[in-house]
């Protein structure tokens, strides 16, 4: 596997950071009275697919960390 590079982590945090308004306002939307379910879907797969790979790269990068720790023991 290669190793990840500290621009990836960060491209992962700023994806993850730009992905929370859209949840946020998801979850606005959902406790108004009138609810669009067309635009608050479309809002929340956005919000997902931003989301999960900025995830993904920051969840990734931990993982060489842990393969050199099980090589040195």
């Amino acid at each position: 596997m290669k190793k990840m590079t500290n621009n990836e982590k960060i491209i992962g945090l700023v994806l993850e950071a730009l992905a929370l308004p859209f949840l946020v306002i998801v979850a606005i939307l959902l406790n108004m009275p009138n609810k669009d379910l067309g635009t608050i879907t479309i809002l929340l797969i956005i919000g997902i697919f931003i989301f999960i790979p900025g995830l993904i790269l920051v969840a990734i990068s931990h993982l060489p960390k842990e393969e050199e720790k099980q090589k040195n023991a």
